[in-house]
């Protein structure tokens, strides 16, 4: 008896000590929840919320187990019809708590910007978040609780109509048309609670961490586009005034730097490009050419096809290069009037001038229709300014030469 009551005695001791080391480990499991928790989310929420998730679903849980004992008794056919009830009065369920949890996006009118920030057209045009799921939602919740309220004396014999039409899937007994109407009760509830719950819960908190991410990104944008101009403008007074300790950039690293620029910055680039081929001192054709490659970059950037100065300016630098590229020229000449034409912008009839001398010296015996394409070039100059002309021998000898009278 005595070797009895020690082993009694040890076994309470090791019962004892395993107990209180059970007890540390739940409080420094506890803890570090508690601290991941602090350190991953700025919106803390207790470790309690999560309790009703446990509730819902051992609620759920022990349904489908009456359920399925409900119908075994009968046969496997009746079973499966009672869980396949109880499912879909658990999606039903979710979808309306889903319906009536949908979070609402906070959104404040932008304000009209005074002075000259007001004048430009960007002013007052902001972009917001799109609220159709919202609105919709919104819009079922309040007609489901109208109809529902009004028809409140109706529910106790719509759901005896609807208790007989699910007995009939089950036994056809009064016994089943109750057990129907209770299952799809109770696992609507249960789905409802669900779809709520996890709504107000998660989806709100993913749908804030998608604008904050996409806001971060946006921040990160601002925050780099200095870099990115200075880099593209860097590149671009590389290329037309290249140094022996700075090599000239390639055209794709050209394309790429400008095309990440912003507006202004390539508004700046053009300048200088421009400038550049108009320079008139010495080594004034090798000068033309080295802006040939800012003014590709620059057309390569305009997706929108909104610049059609960048467009005339290559088609000069081609025409004026050595050798001069005629064909290339007259494509950048008929997409500059293309955008000019579509913007309806005025002026700017030097392209049809130019356009029709690289024609020319294509040309030197056209065919009736390239003199055609000429003429009407050289007709649209004459309706803009009708001295130009005037002051271009060579066009006046071509069309002494070709008997053309405009």
């Amino acid at each position: 008896m005595r070797n009895l009551g020690d082993w009694v005695s040890r076994i309470k001791e090791l019962w004892s000590v395993g107990r209180q080391a059970e007890q540390r480990t739940e409080v420094s499991s506890a803890d570090r929840k508690y601290q991941q928790r602090t350190e991953t989310s700025t919106d803390f929420q207790p470790v309690a919320v999560e309790t009703p998730w446990g509730y819902l679903l051992s609620f759920a849980v022990l349904g489908a187990i009456v359920v399925a004992l409900y119908g075994i008794k009968a046969n496997y056919r009746q079973t499966a019809f009672a869980l396949t009830l109880a499912v879909c009065a658990m999606v039903i369920g979710i979808f309306l708590g889903f319906l009536f949890g949908v979070p609402r996006t906070v959104q404040t009118e932008q304000q009209p910007s005074k002075g000259a920030d007001a004048q430009t057209p960007d002013s007052g045009v902001s972009y917001r978040a799109n609220t159709n799921l919202e609105q919709i939602s919104d819009w079922l919740t309040k007609i489901l609780v109208g109809v529902g309220l009004t028809q409140l004396n109706r529910i106790p014999e719509k759901l005896g109509a609807f208790g007989d039409f699910l007995a009939a899937g089950m036994n056809g007994g009064k016994a089943e048309r109750s057990f129907g109407i209770l299952t799809f009760l109770f696992f609507s509830t249960c789905g409802f609670l669900v779809g709520f719950l996890w709504t107000r819960l998660y989806l709100q908190k993913e749908f804030k961490q998608a604008d904050l991410g996409v806001l971060a990104r946006e921040i990160q944008q601002i925050k780099s586009q200095p870099d990115k101009d200075a880099r593209a403008l860097s590149l671009a007074l590389r290329q037309l005034s290249p140094t022996s300790d700075a090599p000239v950039p390639s055209e794709e690293e050209l394309k790429q730097a400008i095309r990440e620029a912003s507006a202004p910055t390539r508004l700046i680039i053009f300048e200088h490009a421009r400038n550049a081929r108009k320079y008139s001192g010495p080594n004034q054709l090798q000068q033309v050419e080295k802006t040939i490659p800012v003014f590709k970059a620059l057309t390569a950037a305009d997706d929108a096809k909104q610049f059609h100065r960048n467009y005339g300016q290559l088609g000069y630098a081609l025409k004026e290069k050595t050798p001069p590229d005629y064909q290339a020229a007259i494509e950048m000449f008929s997409q500059a009037m293309a955008i000019r034409d579509n913007l309806h912008v005025a002026g700017y009839h030097l392209y049809e001038l130019n356009r029709a001398d690289c024609l020319m010296k294509m040309n030197p015996q056209p065919t009736e229709q390239q003199k055609q394409r000429i003429i009407a070039d050289l007709k649209a100059v004459q309706k803009e300014d009708p001295d130009l002309l005037g002051r271009e021998p060579a066009i006046n000898a071509w069309l002494s030469q070709n008997k053309v009278q405009l």
